[in-house]
């Protein structure tokens, strides 16, 4: 906590930010896991029949969930990391720290909401988002001048 205080306000709004990203990222994991553990274990009469469906929804998920968090990050990248703009290895610390969270948040809520039978979904869900998070932002921030 003692390094949060230390960054300054744009730091401040930076994080906030990029954690409500993060959080949208685990809402959408979590949401698209309970989809694909509706399609396999629901309550339809072809249930069997629809685990190769359920399959290819795991892909088709997982690219929207890359797809509905990459755009929010880069335009967060392109408006909170312009040119000119000074970080802090502060920063990348916290961030770091915030995706760690929010993973065991999708972890968590995942194992609830598919009643713990759904596992690879949800993993391969958290690492499109972390993979967002990490590429658009946690890489780019070093402790120097951006520009």
């Amino acid at each position: 906590m003692d390094r949060y205080r230390r960054l300054d306000t744009a730091a401040k709004v930076r994080l906030a930010v990029f954690s409500l990203v993060m959080l949208w990222g685990a809402g959408l994991s979590v949401y698209f896991s309970r989809r694909v553990f509706e399609l396999r274990f629901g309550d339809h009469i072809l249930k069997g029949l629809f685990t190769g469906v359920s399959a290819l929804m795991v892909v088709v998920y997982a690219l929207l969930i890359l797809i509905l968090t990459m755009i929010p990050m880069y335009l967060f990248q392109m408006i909170a990391l312009k040119k000119g703009v000074e970080t802090y290895p502060e920063e990348a610390a916290i961030g770091k720290m915030i995706m760690a969270v929010c993973f065991v948040i999708v972890v968590v809520l995942g194992l609830i909401v598919t009643e713990g039978m759904i596992y690879l979904p949800l993993i391969v869900f958290s690492l499109m988002w972390f993979a967002s998070g990490q590429l658009c932002y946690i890489f780019q921030i070093k402790g120097e001048n951006l520009g």
